[in-house]
């Protein structure tokens, strides 16, 4: 073990995640090696800032401990981050398959994001500055899949699978961003029912900390736990105040997960698969009561996290309370009205024509397929460069469809405004452990 010591006192912040995750394997395929842990040891009781990224490292591979330390706080250059050797780290653990048993333990326990443990002690502070470090990114970030990955109890393989499988169901990631970002912020979001990545059972299921039930017939069953916030307050029904009164208006707070959905036959976004309306985002600011800013998972193709700033809370006349841009919901007749519509859309040629018929709307799009027509003509002579510019053609016009589509689904005739149907609260949910040294100080001594 002597040349696993020697690597890891090699160890810095830019160290490789390969190397970090080929020390996890050998490290965590012999925990109780004395060496190992007499070192982890002597590190801990004369820690240096050099020592932090191995005593890591070590405690990782040993433990299944993102251990973190005060070297190791979230970065803050105009809004919180998460840190870098530590975001590298439990990418390895993810990876990292003698773990995987340790993980599925840890996860229901043990914080995953300790530099923002250790940099905001206000859960809901915490909570927000998670939610917007997440901003901007979608599928295929490697971001994405440690937060989805709930502390580490899925593996970096499962975490992706689940997020596509999720994605082509035709849901989008709303319930899985607030769910993860209340988990990463240090709540316990599991109950006994083993959890998922996607979110099936939707937002009133998944975010209550669902249990295993078994009826009468023996059928086994899911409940949630838990009720939202707004439900211990007014009963079982929950908020569903259509009262423009100014007293009735929401008094959403930073931490919040507020929940929106459509009113009567209004329950469907307008997409394939027949996804219902209901949508929940992270409340990360307030003004006085009456506007937030959200965070928001679901944007752009369905995996994307967005910021949304500024967000009146409003009143939708004859609907109810809700949000400025809360998107619309609509019924299964104007989804049959988009679809029959669209289907006037299949060929080329009455795409071009629409393109042209609205130069406003689609200057941009016909420039570049412009373009196209004028590169793939004076370079004819050279099949691969020409074949890639088909495709980037093709590409441009699968964006006017959805350019077509999207005005279309704007007109407002069609759908109506999804309203506020309820907010789940912090204070809720069972806090997971923080580890401290002394902790797995005592377990070396064990």
């Amino acid at each position: 073990m002597q040349d696993i010591i020697d690597r890891l006192d090699k160890i810095t912040q830019i160290t490789s995640e390969a190397e970090i995750l080929d020390l996890l394997n050998k490290i965590a395929s012999s925990p109780n090696d004395p060496g190992l842990r007499g070192h982890l040891s002597k590190m801990l009781k004369n820690e240096r800032e050099s020592h932090q990224c191995s005593i890591n490292v070590l405690t990782a591979g040993l433990f299944g401990i993102c251990l973190g330390g005060k070297y190791m706080l979230a970065d803050h250059e105009g809004g919180y981050r998460v840190n870098p050797f530590l975001h590298n780290l439990r990418k390895a653990i993810l990876a990292c398959a003698p773990l995987r048993e340790k993980m599925k333990a840890n996860a229901k326990t043990y914080i995953f994001y300790t530099e923002f443990y250790e940099s905001l002690w206000n859960t809901r502070k915490r909570i927000a500055a998670l939610a917007r470090a997440h901003t901007g990114i979608e599928m295929g970030n490697d971001l994405l899949t440690v937060l989805y990955s709930l502390g580490g109890y899925f593996s970096n393989v499962e975490t992706n699978a689940g997020l596509r499988d999720a994605k082509q169901s035709g849901g989008t990631t709303c319930v899985m961003t607030a769910r993860a970002a209340y988990h990463a912020a240090g709540l316990q979001m599991f109950g006994d029912k083993a959890p998922v990545v996607g979110t099936p059972g939707g937002p009133q299921l998944e975010l209550g900390i669902p249990v295993q039930k078994v009826a009468n017939s023996g059928r086994k069953y899911a409940e949630a736990s838990m009720l939202r916030d707004d439900q211990y307050a007014f009963g079982g029904k929950g908020f569903d105040d259509n009262n423009a009164n100014e007293a009735n208006r929401p008094q959403l707070e930073v931490g919040d997960i507020y929940y929106i959905d459509g009113e009567g036959d209004f329950r469907f976004l307008l997409r394939a698969g027949g996804a219902v309306a209901a949508h929940v985002g992270v409340v990360v600011d307030t003004f006085g009561g009456k506007a937030v800013s959200t965070v928001d998972g679901g944007a752009g193709n369905g995996t994307r996290i967005d910021l949304r700033l500024n967000r009146n809370v409003k009143y939708a006349k004859n609907l109810g309370w809700t949000l400025d841009s809360p998107d619309k919901s609509f019924s299964t007749d104007n989804i049959a009205g988009v679809d029959t519509y669209m289907a006037d859309f299949k060929t080329e040629a009455s795409v071009l024509q629409w393109l042209r018929q609205h130069p406003r709307e689609g200057k941009n799009l016909q420039m570049q397929i412009d373009r196209y027509d004028i590169d793939i003509k004076r370079l004819e002579a050279q099949p691969k460069i020409v074949s890639q510019l088909v495709t980037g053609r093709a590409a441009s016009i699968d964006n006017a469809r959805r350019l077509i589509r999207q005005m279309k689904k704007d007109e407002k005739t069609l759908g109506q405004d999804r309203v506020l149907k309820g907010w789940w609260k912090p204070e809720r949910y069972p806090d997971l452990k923080y580890c401290p040294r002394e902790t797995i100080q005592a377990w070396l001594a064990a």
